[in-house]
């Protein structure tokens, strides 16, 4: 895990994925496809085929159980973040996101057998009623796994499944570190040390004791972590007509304008529901993120660390604080962006 966030996750075992829809068959490798891509998942003993899922937006999933825990590993047909993933499961236990905390999350990226970048997006989640923990993996927004096992024995079910079961040859779950999961799990979530709620409604803020508020207005709020060595802004922003694609360009454009003669971004990545890119120059490092609100169409949010103390592979630190002391309407700020701290490596 790349970060030490705190919260959690409220699900009834495989049932979130259509219990009426698996059918138990014993083997021990089964084809998993994304539509264009088939993987073969293998598995033994300790771990049992309990059936195959096709619920949307899954293509192709596999379950298996062993005891007490679930295994999930499948595909999407097209791509999705893994929060609306994890937001699209809790909404078949009609359970509210903010009321099942996060307790840890992060993102890396590696290359695949071809060369090609991967990023893969982690969360733990903590069932505090049934002590059950909740691992989530998403790769490239198409692939995910799924573990639920009890709290107590969550090391030792990393550990089997990296044993006995692979994909394409592959352990699943075969950089993870049970044990540090399975401590964030007994941490539960953080102590808050401060909120904020803006005007509208759509942006709610927490923090852990320690950061300080910089300023704040109706509209957003900045926050400074305990060493001061970034400064986290975060508001509510209109799009006033503009697309996704406009905003992004014109919210770098902004983020750009001092960053001297030298200064350097990345193209903006993106998506139907938010963007992102990092800028560098005269100010350091700055990380951007837009993401959609809620409900409101007319308003999205704006986050962005700056202020930054430094570059490089040193500014990872500060961006794992950062998602381990922050959350935004019950998630954690500036998921995938390690991707981009590289821009400031020279």
């Amino acid at each position: 895990m790349k970060s030490n966030r705190r919260s959690f996750l409220a699900l009834a075992g495989v049932s979130a994925l259509g219990a009426a829809n698996l059918r138990t068959v014993a083997a021990e490798e089964i084809p998993v496809s994304n539509g264009d891509e088939e993987s073969l998942l293998s598995f033994s003993d300790p771990w049992v085929w309990k059936g195959i899922s096709q619920v949307e937006p899954l293509v192709s999933t596999v379950v298996l159980e062993s005891g007490q825990a679930t295994l999930v590993v499948g595909s999407f047909g097209t791509p999705i973040a893994i929060d609306d993933w994890i937001k699209l499961e809790l909404a078949s236990h009609d359970t509210d996101v903010t009321k099942v905390p996060e307790v840890a999350g992060g993102s890396s990226s590696f290359l695949d057998t071809d060369g090609a970048e991967s990023v893969a997006e982690r969360r733990v989640h903590l069932d505090v009623a049934t002590q059950r923990g909740f691992l989530y993996e998403v790769v490239d927004q198409l692939w995910q796994t799924m573990l639920v096992a009890p709290m107590a024995e969550f090391a030792a079910t990393v550990a089997s499944v990296q044993a006995a079961v692979a994909l394409d040859g592959t352990p699943v779950l075969a950089d993870m570190d049970g044990a540090e999961i399975q401590a964030a799990l007994e941490a539960g979530p953080p102590k808050v040390g401060g909120e904020y709620i803006d005007e509208t409604g759509n942006l709610h803020v927490t923090w852990v004791a320690g950061w300080t508020v910089v300023s704040q207005n109706e509209a957003g709020i900045e926050l400074a972590n305990p060493e001061q060595s970034v400064v986290l802004a975060v508001q509510v922003v209109a799009f006033e007509g503009r697309t996704w694609e406009e905003e992004a360009q014109v919210t770098s454009d902004w983020l750009m304008d001092d960053q001297g003669p030298y200064g350097n971004i990345t193209t903006p990545v993106v998506t139907e529901t938010g963007f992102t890119f990092a800028t560098d120059g005269d100010h350091g490092l700055r990380l951007v993120q837009g993401t959609a609100t809620e409900n409101d169409l007319d308003h999205y949010i704006l986050t962005y660390a700056g202020n930054m103390a430094v570059k490089g592979a040193e500014a990872q630190p500060i961006l794992q604080q950062i998602q381990a002391d922050v959350t935004i309407n019950g998630q954690a700020p500036l998921q995938g962006l390690d991707v981009f701290i590289n821009i400031s490596a020279t």
